[in-house]
Order: C-alpha cells, then structure tokens, then sequence
C-alpha cells in the first residue's frame, strides 16, 4: 500500500500532527508554525498546569490542543494519546521531538544517568509509536518523524551515552519504516544539529563528581563546542524541514533527513551505509520488503545550514 498522507490536506480536512516535547525549545517552535499553516496539532508535554503553564497558556492560545504527557510513562502516553483521539478523530502525523541529552564521560556516568537519556530518547518514542500507530493502522495511512541528531551517525568524547541513544533511536526507526509501509504509514528519521534553544547548552552532566573533577579538559572543550554549533541553526529553518517532509509526496520522502553543519560529510556516511545494509538485506531475503518502503531513487537528501 502506497503511503497517502498528502490527499488528507486541503482547508477542509486539515492534518492532525502530535508533538512531543512542545513546553519548550524545538518542539515548541514546531507546533507555534505547523499552528501557522493550518494544521491542528496536539502538543504534548509533562505538567501542563503547573511548571509549563505558561507554554500551555501560549500554546492553547495560538490554538494547539495540549496534552499531558510524560513520556517515561506508559499510563500517561496512553492517557495522552487516548485525549487527542477523542479530540479529532484521528492521529495523521506523530513528530517525536521530546529528548534529553547528557554531558561527560562514560566512566563518570552512572546506570541511573544512562537509563534516563534512553527512558526519553528512545523507549519513549517507541511507548508514543506503540500508542499511535493502531489508530493510523485503522486509517490505512499516517507519517512518523522521528527527531534524531549527528549524534546519531558520530560520536564525540564526553558524548557518548547521548550519541547511544541516538543511535538506538535510529536503527528502530529504520526498521519501522519497512515495517509499517504495507500499512500506508510512513517513518522519517531527521538528524538535526545544535539549535539556539539551549537544549546542549544546559544539558545536564553526568552524576558522579567524584570520577568528573578527573576529566577537567574534556568538560572545557564540551562546554564550548554547543556555543559555537549552535548559532548555525535555527529552530525555524528545522521546523519548516519537518513540514516540508509531512507535505512532501511519499514517493520523495527519504529514509533520512540531514539538517546540519556536517551534512555533506553526513551524507556521505549515510549512503555508505545504505549500499552496505542493501547487501546484508539482500542476502538475509528482505530486500523485496524493504524495497516497497524506500523510494526509487533511495534518496538520502542533505542540505547543510
């Protein structure tokens, strides 16, 4: 089944997208511009009336239907995902954009720190996939954004155990993509660079101090590196990418979207990869699945910024 998203559009019958992480920074700026362009969008987001009020009060008054969802929670997801059905229907688009990152070394971070970044990067965009996907199944079409990073392809000292999520993130969302397509549902994996929201820039350090006062070079070089990445993207220009790819045709719609300062060298890792993981497909008997999910052309797009 070919995916179809684009023949629900038009001024009479516009999407309904669900945003996670919207109380602030990226995910934020997301819902305020698809709020723009007509579609009707659920922002989800943890302690709507009390700590993010004010972004609830500004989100609803844009006119974004907000939803208390904390991720890490399968009672909440469900609870969430259950409200923004009743609301409208139906679920056209799911943009996983909520996400934590985390600071310093692999021997200064406790199990407890790691379990943290992948509770949110990636076991709660799977809770949201597993929440949303039955409703989009029902429909016969439907489109999964999934907000990953360079960190998802490369990997930095002090930046590990974010990088590993990111990189968990990524391969189940490859597979999802083959996965859903005989349903109609899409799946896009997005890597994004550093924004000026502050995400990286107030990231939380890994917990145990005692082992962190040993790497003091190391945190130095991480704590200028976000400044200077940051100020070559804006969280606009990757917003207007993630619409772009929710009205682009299927049929265009790549595995992977590169919106980064390294996108050329990101790009180039991409289709490497992608012949190589051809092969092993093609020897393991899955290339005639994974084929009716990917477009003609196997089209990595990368634009740098």
């Amino acid at each position: 089944m070919d995916f179809q998203l684009e023949q629900l559009t038009g001024p009479q019958n516009p999407l309904v997208a669900i945003v996670t992480g919207s109380s602030r920074g990226f995910g934020y700026v997301l819902v305020k511009q698809l709020l723009t362009r007509g579609y009707r969008v659920v922002a989800s987001m943890r302690d709507p009336t009390g700590a993010n009020q004010a972004a609830r009060s500004s989100l609803e008054a844009s006119g974004a239907f907000v939803v208390d969802i904390d991720v890490t929670r399968d009672r909440s997801v469900k609870s969430g995902v259950a409200a923004a059905v009743r609301e409208f229907g139906h679920i056209d688009v799911l943009i996983n954009s909520a996400g934590i990152t985390l600071t310093g070394p692999i021997e200064a971070t406790t199990t407890n720190d790691l379990i943290r970044v992948f509770d949110v990067n990636v076991l709660g965009a799977h809770r949201m996939v597993r929440s949303v996907v039955p409703h989009m199944r029902r429909t016969g079409s439907g489109l999964i954004l999934q907000v990953s990073s360079g960190a998802g392809r490369f990997t930095m000292p002090g930046r590990g155990c974010y990088s590993a999520s990111k990189w968990a993130l990524e391969a189940i969302s490859e597979s999802l993509r083959w996965e859903l397509a005989t349903f109609g549902i899409g799946c896009v994996i997005v890597e994004l660079g550093a924004m000026d929201t502050g995400f990286d820039i107030h990231s939380p350090e890994v917990s145990d101090t005692r082992r962190l006062r040993h790497y003091g070079p190391l945190l130095e070089t991480l704590k200028k590196d976000p400044q200077r990445l940051a100020s070559q993207m804006s969280p606009a220009i990757a917003s207007e990418a993630m619409i772009a790819l929710i009205e682009m045709p299927p049929v265009d719609r790549p595995i992977r979207l590169v919106r980064h300062p390294m996108a050329v060298e990101l790009q180039k890792y991409n289709d490497q990869l992608w012949q190589l993981e051809r092969s092993l497909l093609n020897r393991r008997g899955y290339l005639p699945l994974v084929d009716g999910a990917t477009n003609p052309q196997e089209q990595e797009q990368g634009v740098s910024t």
